[in-house]
């Protein structure tokens, strides 16, 4: 009640609020518990963790501690659990910065246990989920900042393009 309160003032006096919204909640969350069947897992338990693949900064790749979504189960429901998401961000805020973009085009996914040496990429809820999303009329291009981290594949900038997102571009400064 006191955030709503306060979003309302600030919006009374021309101050539109962004949230940051990242790709996937964590694995001891109530989106997990509640929606089990949205993230890989089996008898239970989870399956694949988010991360990325070896690289310059980490011969081992990242593990991120996040559960993966899984978008085979997503697609049954028309990414009912996705859209109710974007849904909910946009009661607390007026825009929304969509945090790891490229996980909606495709996502790299680690067995649990393991190394990013043993993972791989699948494709994410794409073009289905944000064709969702836009059906509501409750969620507009206008409310979402694209997270551009600059090296993406070609396939996720034709994602971003074909839905004319607005993205900003995050560099790191050294002095």
């Amino acid at each position: 009640k006191q955030w709503m309160k306060l979003k309302k003032y600030a919006n009374s006096k021309g101050v539109k609020i962004i949230g940051d919204m990242a790709v996937y909640p964590i694995f001891d969350s109530a989106e997990t518990k509640y929606h089990p069947e949205c993230f890989e897992m089996e008898d239970g338990k989870f399956t694949f963790e988010a991360g990325t693949p070896p690289d310059y900064f980490n011969s081992d790749g990242q593990k991120w501690g996040n559960p993966v979504y899984n978008v085979e189960n997503m697609k049954k429901d028309n990414y009912r659990y996705l859209v109710n998401r974007f849904k909910y961000c946009l009661k607390l805020f007026d825009k929304i910065r969509v945090d790891y973009f490229r996980g909606y085009d495709s996502f790299f996914k680690i067995p649990i246990g393991k190394t990013g040496k043993e993972g791989y990429y699948s494709d994410g809820v794409s073009y289905g989920f944000f064709d969702e999303l836009f059906k509501t009329n409750e969620v507009s291009v206008d409310n979402l900042i694209i997270e551009d981290l600059g090296d993406i594949r070609e396939e996720t900038i034709e994602l971003r393009e074909h839905y004319n997102f607005h993205f900003e571009l995050f560099l790191l400064h050294h002095k």
